[in-house]
């Protein structure tokens, strides 16, 4: 999966998309074919292979596949026809498009991969990520403590049953100690 794919090879894929298959909605070809003849819009389209909570992106399925035959995802509305998605781009040309084609073999297709763009992470989505992460060390911390305390209290009450008083001072020195380092 490439960050940057060229226009000229957006259009390469589209042309061999629309020579191949057949969608399930006809009028998403007239889209397509708009895109072709467009360049500086077809710069803000990005092939995806999952289309990204974002504000704006596009489904177009081919026959043979239990997709959406069109789907237009604006702010988080949906919309069904064409039309719509044309003007919307037409009128904020500078906008990204995420744009999912579905159609048999996709995953295997060469000519996909080769256009298939990462989607960018929100700064929301990162700071989402951090802290997902941070908590996940906190609970992984606290799981390898109350484990050492487990075991420590294994260990005392081991040196207890052997009457080692000097085990048991040392292991309730480390109990204590680890204590104060974390609790």
């Amino acid at each position: 999966m490439r960050q940057v794919v060229h226009v000229s090879e957006k259009k390469d894929f589209i042309r061999w998309f629309l020579h191949h298959y057949e969608l399930q909605q006809k009028e998403a070809a007239f889209l397509l074919t708009y895109l072709l003849y467009n360049e500086p819009l077809l710069e803000n389209v990005h092939f995806v292979e999952q289309i990204p909570n974002s504000n704006r992106a596009i489904i177009i399925s081919a026959t043979g596949v239990e997709q959406p035959a069109f789907r237009f995802l604006k702010n988080k509305r949906i919309g069904h026809d064409v039309e719509s998605a044309y003007f919307d781009m037409k009128t904020f040309p500078s906008d990204d498009v995420y744009m999912g084609l579905y159609y048999k073999d996709r995953p295997a297709c060469p000519r996909f991969a080769a256009v298939m763009e990462g989607i960018p992470m929100r700064k929301q989505d990162l700071v989402q990520d951090q802290l997902v992460g941070l908590f996940a060390e906190m609970i992984l911390d606290r799981a390898l403590l109350d484990f050492q305390v487990s075991e420590l209290h294994k260990q005392i009450d081991e040196a207890l049953a052997n009457y080692d008083q000097k085990r048991f001072e040392e292991l309730v020195l480390q109990l204590e100690q680890l204590k104060r380092e974390y609790i």
